[in-house]
């Protein structure tokens, strides 16, 4: 937060006071929001912005501390503030626009967001933010594009990824979706999250074979994690592979016996044989 510089000098002893009083507060304030704490953070900013209603710094601050205390309508209203008082400013533009998106109103938040692209320092929020609200919205390729651009500049940003594989599937995009969760596991095979969802893919597309093998790695790697076994189980039942499926269903109901999360694997012995198996099978 800036504070307003002092006065020069001559300026009376009450004045120093309170431009001493508000850079304490305004720095207490902000100390408390790195430390997570927004309730102490309102109570010390608000009486700063009560002694400099027309610091923009300290309504941003304020619109923070608000924010994190889910207090929503009073963050959106010192936001505005803020940029009332300086026009333009990029933390609050991008402070606001993220909170109109997140109370899906992407049309308010846009134009947010589109006056941040190419300002320095912004661009990746504000490529997150145009793919979002472009998401909200159903416009899916546009999405799509924001989020790539997000990802040429954060390439690690799982969020970001994990936005544009779920566009990609709204467009029927399977293939595209394939090929970026192999890159990503080329790149980081140890990763269990893209493993799981390349599984899935498989067997969305029917590639059983293949969604078997990325189950077996999980399974392989955690030996002790019922819902590894119960997916490889699921997925051997896919495959007709139904003696295997049993004991491995026997094996996760064994790990996770009290887990809420059971269901039924109903695996086929034959044609003309259904027997049910109480398991851990997370859907």
């Amino acid at each position: 937060i800036s504070c307003r510089r002092a006065a020069p000098t001559g300026s009376s002893p009450a004045s120093a006071r309170r431009r001493a009083t508000l850079q304490a507060l305004a720095g207490l304030g902000t100390l408390a929001l790195d430390r997570d704490d927004p309730e102490t953070a309102i109570k010390y900013l608000t009486r700063a912005s009560d002694l400099a209603p027309k610091d923009a710094g300290i309504a941003y601050a304020l619109g923070r501390g608000f924010a994190k205390r889910g207090m929503i309508a009073f963050a959106e209203q010192a936001f505005r503030n803020a940029l009332r008082l300086r026009p333009g400013q990029p933390n609050a533009t991008s402070a606001l626009g993220q909170l109109l998106v997140q109370e899906k109103r992407p049309g308010e938040a846009e134009p947010y967001f589109r006056s941040l692209l190419g300002k320095r320092g912004f661009d990746l929020v504000a490529e997150l933010g145009m793919g979002d609200v472009a998401r909200q919205q159903e416009r899916f390729e546009e999405a799509v594009e924001s989020y790539k651009r997000a990802l040429a500049l954060k390439p690690d940003h799982a969020l970001a990824f994990e936005t544009l594989i779920a566009c990609l599937g709204k467009l029927g995009r399977g293939s595209d979706i394939l090929q970026l969760l192999n890159q990503r596991l080329g790149e980081h095979p140890e990763q269990d999250r893209w493993r799981v969802m390349r599984a899935r893919v498989f067997e969305a597309g029917g590639r059983i074979g293949e969604a078997i093998a990325d189950w077996k790695w999980l399974h392989d790697k955690h030996p002790q994690n019922g819902e590894a076994v119960a997916e490889l189980a699921r997925a051997h039942e896919l495959n007709g592979d139904l003696d295997l499926a049993a004991s491995l269903a026997e094996s996760a109901a064994t790990l996770n016996p009290d887990n809420p999360a059971l269901t039924v694997v109903r695996v086929r012995r034959s044609e003309e044989h259904t027997s049910e198996l109480q398991s851990l099978y997370t859907i």
